[in-house]
């Protein structure tokens, strides 16, 4: 009788999972046999009654060890969050040092769980620059990119003197387009140059330098023209990098562009603002250089007649 009313472990277990399996439908008794509510077991005999008295507390037992085993863990994983730098979470905000439970539901609360993270502080180049904020007040949609302005915080809307026809990249070079049928020639970009204040030297050197990288993948065949004009509706394929020329070349010729617009954009302290990088991109700075120059030069030549 004695030996009857104890179970091992392993007959415990599987009687608990039997009975969970029945509940879920995972049975094969749930499936042939409807499910009946649980009833108590008749009081036949004495040792029946100690029997279910034994399974009941054991499987309430086992119930609440699994509650309490759930409930341990989920406390451990909120203490592991609130001891995480909150910076390397959310990418900003102040480390609370309240509960565990108020930490979460302040970051909660305060939808930082959804905050785009700019940096990890365990890796410090990935903190070096954190990315302007605030700019949808300003700039509808910041994110998209604008095929035909150059926008800034203090130019939303780019420049209007930006013909709205025309890509950023073609209204970067159309300066050099002085007939503005679409082409530059050589003798376009050197009268450019000597436009913007370049001296003869620097205005030659600059034709080859532009017209041998630049023409060929504008054209619109295979075969060479020996003029080596620029067409500027094919002017993005010469998007220097590693897509027709290699690196190195890519780079160079970024790193010689970007100094010659330094020289020429410098004010008297060495600096050059925002909005005139802004314009290089557009186009719209050359015009404005170009008119500084030939007045400049209009002075140069009033001061001579005197």
């Amino acid at each position: 009788m004695l030996a009857d009313s104890i179970q091992t472990p392993g007959t415990l277990a599987s009687d608990v999972q039997r009975e969970l399996d029945v509940r879920g439908g995972r049975h094969p008794a749930a499936v042939k046999q409807p499910l009946k509510p649980l009833q108590q077991p008749a009081a036949s005999t004495q040792s029946d009654t100690a029997r279910g008295g034994s399974d009941t507390s054991l499987v309430s037992g086992a119930v609440d060890m699994a509650s309490t085993l759930a409930d341990t863990a989920l406390n451990n994983g909120a203490k592991m969050m609130e001891s995480l730098p909150l910076d390397s979470v959310t990418g900003g905000g102040v480390h609370h040092k309240a509960g565990h439970k108020d930490v979460l539901s302040s970051r909660i609360a305060a939808g930082e769980d959804n905050k785009p993270v700019y940096g990890i502080p365990q890796y410090p180049a990935t903190m070096e620059f954190r990315p302007p904020e605030g700019l949808d007040k300003v700039i509808p949609n910041p994110g998209m990119p604008r095929a035909n302005k150059a926008i800034s915080r203090e130019r939303p809307d780019g420049d209007p003197r930006a013909p709205a026809d025309r890509t950023v990249l073609q209204q970067h070079v159309m300066f050099w387009d002085r007939d503005n049928d679409g082409v530059i020639y050589p003798l376009d970009t050197f009268i450019g140059f000597r436009r913007l204040g370049f001296n003869l030297i620097i205005s030659a050197l600059a034709v080859p330098f532009i017209h041998l990288s630049f023409s060929y993948p504008t054209l619109k065949g295979w075969l060479p023209d020996p003029r080596l004009p620029i067409y500027l509706d094919q002017i993005h394929r010469t998007k220097h990098g590693s897509d027709s020329e290699c690196v190195f070349a890519g780079l160079i010729a970024e790193r010689l562009e970007w100094w010659v617009t330094y020289l020429l954009l410098r004010d008297h302290k060495g600096l050059v603002s925002k909005e005139k990088i802004r314009g290089v991109y557009d186009g719209t700075v050359w015009e404005v250089v170009a008119a500084e120059v030939e007045a400049r030069k209009n002075r140069r030549s009033a001061y001579k007649c005197e």
